[in-house]
């Protein structure tokens, strides 16, 4: 039997690649125990007669002290500076683009988007993300403008718990936004809601385009867990050329080497490749090769 050890902090994506992740397992069949802790003692609590301990969260200051030597200690690896310290086999890679990497936990809402040819002439363009500043969502608006005359953008702007949790740097990052601005042809609104998994794909499948244009401020940065919900929503998604994109980068969908109509018009043909290997089927059978069988 094992247990998967999340943090508490749903406005984070990595938190929220934890939660999927157990819910696929979940769904999926898989026999353990979730929890979700913020301090030692309640991890301490938690872990008591485990023979295997999944832990996907690997900020706590406090964790490498409370490991139970006794057990199986395995940790989904988001960023590469998580990783010091810890053995090849421990490891459960979130980068899929790694020899040791595990498919993207992927949600697939219950309604799937219906297929539509884009509004090239006023289009909707959205995207989700925490309110921060590298997320680069003022970028968004500029190339947005450079290209139309009218176009409604959305952004679906959540604070981010660790670092912002006022949204202090998000509502700064929305006067950015509302500054950038010099066509009246084009809207803008923003929203600061996080919502559910079903209220993400729901608000990424109602735009002709989503936009994430990440810009690198440390070379070790995990994947990008918003692309995993543009996939899903069944809509085209354009990118920036960060590292963080590396698991989905294409030139044909980076905003450096192509338009953003014709990343619009390609559709999500390309992607179909992404959402076969990154099944719920193979995320089970990955994991459970890593983890179950072991235990």
């Amino acid at each position: 039997m094992f247990l998967l050890v999340n943090s508490v902090a749903k406005q984070c994506g990595m938190y929220q690649y934890g939660f999927r992740f157990y819910r696929i397992l979940k769904d999926g069949g898989v026999t353990f125990d979730y929890v979700e802790v913020d301090a030692a003692d309640q991890y301490v609590a938690a872990i008591k007669g485990y023979d295997a301990i999944v832990h996907n969260f690997l900020l706590f200051p406090w964790l490498s002290s409370c490991l139970d030597p006794t057990s199986r200690n395995y940790f989904i690896y988001h960023e590469g500076w998580a990783a010091n310290g810890v053995q090849d086999w421990q490891i459960i890679n979130a980068d899929p683009t790694k020899p040791n990497g595990i498919p993207r936990p992927l949600y697939f809402p219950k309604v799937i988007p219906t297929p539509r040819a884009p509004n090239l002439e006023c289009p909707t363009i959205g995207s989700f993300g925490l309110g921060l500043y590298n997320k680069h969502f003022d970028r968004i608006v500029r190339v947005v403008q450079d290209e139309f005359d009218n176009a409604i953008i959305r952004f679906r702007m959540p604070f981010a718990f660790y670092v912002d949790p006022d949204g202090v740097e998000a509502k700064h990052v929305v006067k950015m936004c509302f500054d950038s601005l010099h066509k009246p042809g084009i809207k803008l609104s923003v929203c600061h809601d996080f919502g559910s998994d079903e209220d993400i794909a729901t608000f990424l499948g109602e735009n002709d385009l989503n936009m994430f244009l990440y810009r690198d401020v440390d070379e070790n940065r995990g994947c990008a867990s918003a692309t995993d919900f543009a996939l899903s929503a069944g809509r085209p998604f354009a990118i920036s050329s960060s590292t963080m994109f590396r698991h989905v980068f294409d030139e044909s969908i980076c905003v450096d080497t192509s338009s953003l109509k014709s990343i619009m018009c390609q559709g999500i043909a390309k992607h179909s490749d992404k959402l076969q290997r990154w099944s719920h089927v193979n995320l089970i059978d990955s994991f459970s090769f890593k983890v179950i069988l072991r235990t």
